[in-house]
């Protein structure tokens, strides 16, 4: 990996987040799922992609492959493909990511959102960034349906052998926010012992989507290596904006009241988040 040269921690943290798998330059698998047996039951979505897109995402990865601290490989095109989708439709693709050359994720999302003219509909693991949840608030302002569901972050973090992680962090930082300014917000409910809200997607109008590996912090927008893709019309988006709202409607509960702890946790979470 090319190493970060400026700031305290340089290169810390810069890790590969990415969950990507192309068959034969033409079945792309992206999303949120990890590929081992601690990640299976957690609420997670992957998609699956047939095309030229499937081609786009080959040629990245073998691009990342060439990379090290003394090779930087010429920078691919960037590139948005139109695929057809299970004969059900015809939808425009397109690889937003973080990575040596690109940090697309953050600005399509804010895009995204400025744009939306009826629903917004969020679901995520992990978030903190704050010019997203400007956008959300604004959005909501402005008469569209804005929800937002984040898992509780009150279980031991699984992934880094039981650790203990601080109940809702880093997601009480927007959480506050958000609910200040009467954005319908909710933490998800479990189905089952120790099961996350591993997703990380976001829905606008039940036709344009968002959804990948990214969770929506400043780490993942602008450190970490991860890919998502945006995806415009064809079924995907409506069929997960279905998957949220079953989520909404049966498995999460509503924040109705923010409590001085919480308001001191964000504080403590802003803190932390700007000192990397």
């Amino acid at each position: 990996m090319p190493k970060e040269t400026q700031g305290p921690l340089r290169n810390k943290f810069q890790i590969d987040h990415d969950k990507m798998i192309v068959i034969d330059e033409s079945v792309f698998i992206t999303g949120g799922f990890n590929l081992f047996d601690l990640g299976q039951d957690n609420r997670d979505m992957m998609l699956r992609i047939e095309g030229p897109t499937a081609k786009e995402a080959s040629d990245l990865l073998y691009y990342e492959w060439t990379l090290s601290d003394k090779y930087i490989a010429p920078k691919p095109p960037k590139q948005v493909f139109v695929v057809k989708a299970a004969q059900e439709g015809n939808s425009m693709v397109k690889i937003v990511k973080t990575g040596f050359t690109e940090r697309s994720t953050k600005p399509a999302l804010i895009s995204m959102i400025n744009n939306a003219k009826q629903s917004v509909y969020l679901s995520v693991l992990e978030y903190s960034d704050m010019d997203l949840t400007k956008a959300l608030i604004n959005a909501s302002k402005r008469g569209v349906d804005v929800r937002v569901i984040m898992d509780r972050k009150n279980q031991n973090d699984k992934y880094a052998g039981g650790l203990p992680v601080p109940n809702y962090f880093p997601n009480i930082m927007p959480a506050v926010e958000l609910v200040k300014n009467h954005v319908p917000t909710r933490w998800y409910d479990i189905r089952m012992p120790d099961q996350e809200l591993h997703m990380k997607m976001c829905v606008v109008d039940n036709q344009h989507l968002i959804a990948g590996s990214t969770n929506f912090t400043r780490q993942a927008f602008t450190t970490f290596r991860e890919t998502s893709v945006q995806v415009d019309g064809g079924p995907a988006p409506e069929k997960m904006a279905k998957a949220f709202l079953d989520d909404w409607m049966s498995h999460s509960s509503a924040i109705k009241k923010i409590t001085l702890k919480d308001k001191i946790r964000a504080k403590v979470v802003d803190f932390l988040d700007k000192r990397y």
